[in-house]
């Protein structure tokens, strides 16, 4: 029973994904997906750090600054 339920997995991933892929890949260089272009390296890191940045550190700035923030226990 578990291998049946295992090859069904297999199947209906490989299924998704093919048909999304086929859908919606539209081919052509890597990043083309991304939204700023790679041609210039120092914009690319840059904007590379920024989003990182933003994407990564926001979470835990927020918990820093939460843990950080003074009580008043009035």
């Amino acid at each position: 029973m578990l291998g049946l339920t295992r090859q069904f997995n297999r199947s209906f991933a490989h299924n998704f994904t093919k048909k999304h892929m086929v859908r919606y890949y539209r081919g052509g260089h890597p990043g083309c997906n991304l939204p700023f272009r790679l041609d210039n390296p120092v914009r690319f890191t840059i904007l590379f750090t920024i989003f990182g940045v933003t994407g990564f550190g926001a979470s835990w700035i927020i918990i820093m600054h939460q843990m950080l923030r003074p009580y008043d226990y009035d």
